[in-house]
């Protein structure tokens, strides 16, 4: 194909009700954010001395500095907002200028001594969050967080590490970080006394950070215990008797860290899935409890659940790995208010066997009653100390499928004389959220070819069908065969490979969450 732009083949919806749609260029854009937010903090292990190389008066010349954070510390995706470090000792407060943050996925997992070598590596382009402007750090106390609301927000997929670069003038005073000495596993800091270099030096430093979100997927895991090898057929499935399971499973208003509409829950599964299929009623709700020390399922709650899913049946696909997320089908939204702890109550009414059970990822041993479980409509359960990992879904994220996709599809922006059409099908286990959906994106393998398409199509519709057929019409795939954009779309030019293209459409689909 002549100047074919190459693309992954992932879309990326707007999540119900997002104030937010993902930019086309870059990791994301300024724009109006909603108020639901939660925080991630990157605290790593071996804390060492206070550290004073960034933020300080150290240097006469300034600083440049580049830090590697990995996906698997982070634990969340969505809208980054806000950026924050922690005082390791008292600081009466310091002012530096021309301070400058970019962030950028990456694909790196440890840190080249030339910091051009980290970004824009096949992940998508490097970002200016935060431009040349005088950052005043106020006082506080030691442990207390100073927080650097960034310009424009950048779009993390929680899926690449993320490098967060920091260049700064001669800072007046000095404020002394809390940090960790990295381990193989926790890739070093690299810095330098010249903000003009290209290179620095390689460190085993790495500041504790917290990164603010505006909404997206918030993974909730307890860090402790033993990991099972194969997981665990709780929550969902029954013990092969014939009678369903109720079970509820309490997250720590600490682990989740946030607040705000959530809109979808998911599960990582233990091990190499089967096809099965479930049948479940879905509740959230707050409590004051610190654990389920009471057998009584309703006196868990500090407030009345609110069903965010009746009877919801969904498929588990065979092939899913151990590790990747399932998304519950559900059709409702909770309010969580950030301060009480968040109760997950599944009821299962249909039954698997034993011998074929969907294994669910968790970890044993943790110390406290975080599982309550008993049979389909019982009124008390037996209390267990094992934790579900889970991702909740805040509202004003976007809604991201195949992240971890390996593969590339030209056909999507085909320059061949006769053109091309593709059809994808996503299942809600892939999705897990309804509402309307009013923008797609792709994501490059390659850097971009500006590029205008002429006689552009795009459907959508819902089906029952739960694989597309080479045998049938690309129509006959689709109950609805709606047309949502129709006309030129440009591609542009300079956008790095990983980055999104983004593709508004004409007409709003209205997804319904239990269907493909």
């Amino acid at each position: 194909m002549n100047d074919t732009t190459d693309f992954k083949c992932i879309v990326l919806f707007a999540a119900i009700l997002a104030l937010t749609a993902c930019g086309g260029g870059g990791g994301g854009e300024s724009t109006p954010l909603p108020v639901d937010t939660y925080t991630k903090t990157v605290e790593l292990p071996d804390t060492a001395s206070p550290w004073n190389e960034l933020f300080s008066d150290n240097s006469l010349t300034g600083a440049h500095y580049q830090g590697l954070v990995l996906a698997q510390d982070i634990k969340g995706s969505g809208p980054l907002t806000k950026l924050s470090f922690r005082f390791a000792t008292g600081s009466t407060g310091n002012s530096c200028p021309n301070v400058t943050i970019r962030m950028g996925h990456t694909s790196v997992t440890d840190l080249d001594i030339t910091y051009a070598n980290n970004a824009e590596q096949g992940s998508g382009s490097f970002m200016t969050v935060f431009d040349d402007t005088t950052l005043n750090i106020p006082g506080g106390n030691t442990g207390d967080y100073f927080t650097i609301p960034l310009n424009d927000t950048f779009s993390y997929n929680g899926v690449d590490n993320l490098v967060v670069d920091i260049i700064s003038g001669t800072c007046t005073g000095n404020s002394d970080l809390a940090a960790s000495t990295a381990t193989a596993l926790y890739a070093a800091l690299i810095r330098s006394p010249d903000s003009a270099t290209l290179t620095g030096n390689t460190g085993n430093t790495l500041a504790h950070m917290q990164f603010t979100f505006a909404g997206g997927d918030n993974s909730v895991d307890p860090g402790v215990g033993t990991l099972p090898s194969l997981g665990n057929s709780y929550p969902f499935n029954a013990d092969g008797t014939g009678i369903g399971r109720k079970v509820q499973l309490l997250y720590s208003a600490s682990d989740i860290n946030g607040d705000g509409l959530i809109t979808g829950i998911g599960f990582p599964v233990g091990e190499l899935t089967t096809e099965q299929t479930f049948t479940v009623t879905v509740k959230l709700g707050h409590s004051t409890r610190s654990a389920l020390v009471d057998g009584t399922f309703a006196n868990n709650y500090s407030d009345t659940p609110v069903t965010v899913g009746s009877d919801l049946t969904f498929t588990v696909p065979a092939g899913i790995v151990r590790g990747d997320f399932v998304w519950l089908p559900v059709t409702g939204s909770f309010t969580y208010n950030g301060i009480n702890n968040l109760i997950l109550e599944v009821e299962t009414t249909n039954n698997n066997l034993a011998s074929d059970q969907t294994k669910w990822w968790f970890r044993s041993g943790t110390g406290t009653n975080n599982r309550l479980f008993g049979n389909l409509g019982a009124e008390t359960g037996t209390a267990s100390d094992d934790y579900y990992f889970a991702k909740f879904r805040f509202e004003g994220g976007t809604i991201d499928a195949g992240l971890s996709g390996t593969t590339s599809l030209p056909q999507v922006f085909d320059n061949t004389p006769d053109g091309a059409t593709t059809q994808s099908l996503y299942r809600p286990v892939d999705l897990g959220t309804g509402g309307m959906i009013e923008s797609i994106a792709v994501r490059l393998v390659n850097d971009s070819i500006a590029t205008t398409h002429n006689n552009y199509t795009i459907r959508m519709g819902h089906t029952d069908k739960t694989s597309l057929d080479i045998n049938d019409t690309f129509a006959s795939n689709m109950d609805e065969d709606m047309t949502v954009f129709s006309g030129s779309y440009a591609v542009p030019a300079g956008l790095k490979a990983g980055d999104w293209v983004t593709i508004p459409l004409d007409t709003g689909f209205n997804y319904d969450s239990t269907r493909n």
